[in-house]
């Protein structure tokens, strides 16, 4: 009998402490000491001069005062003990890089001319294709076609000066799709 009340008792003990499974840990803040402040400046400033206040004559004490008011004293100022920003030391921004080599095959006058005319060609031929097919009805497939001419003609335009021989393959290509174009139309 002692032995069953000993366990309920410890049952109970347990019990009264609370849920086992939705215990909450108490996270306890740890005081961080604040930073330091840095040193003022080598030149003294004198201090502010409090503001004067002007001075009010004092109330006669009556019969229903109990305790005759005391003069205030003004209250010295407050010193702004936040630490100020040091000034960023000033440095000019960095100049710009010079712009580096353009890597690119060295042509030329007579390749750099025959580049030039193939590329006038190709591109006559793909310009004259989307202009075949702008006044005519068009399928899904060859309005796609169109939209990739023009965007290989584009290209082709803007690589012109930089890479020759890349923009040549720019308009050959679209060349090419202009020929299954105008097919396709026919």
């Amino acid at each position: 009998m002692k032995i069953g009340a000993c366990l309920l008792a410890a049952t109970l003990a347990l019990g009264l402490q609370g849920c086992w499974f939705n215990r909450k840990t108490v996270m306890v803040p740890i005081p961080v000491p604040a930073p330091t402040p840095a040193p003022a400046p080598t030149t003294q400033e004198p201090p502010p001069k409090p503001a004067e206040q002007p001075t009010v004559p004092a109330e006669q004490p009556t019969a229903s005062t109990e305790h005759p008011t005391a003069p205030t004293r003004p209250r010295p100022p407050v010193r702004d003990t936040t630490p100020k920003p040091a000034p960023a030391p000033a440095t000019p921004p960095p100049a710009p890089a010079p712009p580096s080599p353009q890597l690119g095959e060295i042509l030329t006058d007579r390749h750099r001319s025959e580049l030039e005319s193939d590329l006038n060609q190709y591109l006559s031929r793909a310009r004259a294709a989307v202009s075949r097919a702008s006044g005519r009805p068009l399928t899904a497939a060859q309005k796609e076609s169109v939209d990739r001419i023009k965007t290989f003609i584009q290209q082709a335009v803007e690589a012109q000066p930089k890479d020759l021989p890349s923009a040549v393959l720019l308009a050959r290509r679209a060349d090419l799709l202009g020929e299954e174009l105008v097919k396709a139309l026919q």
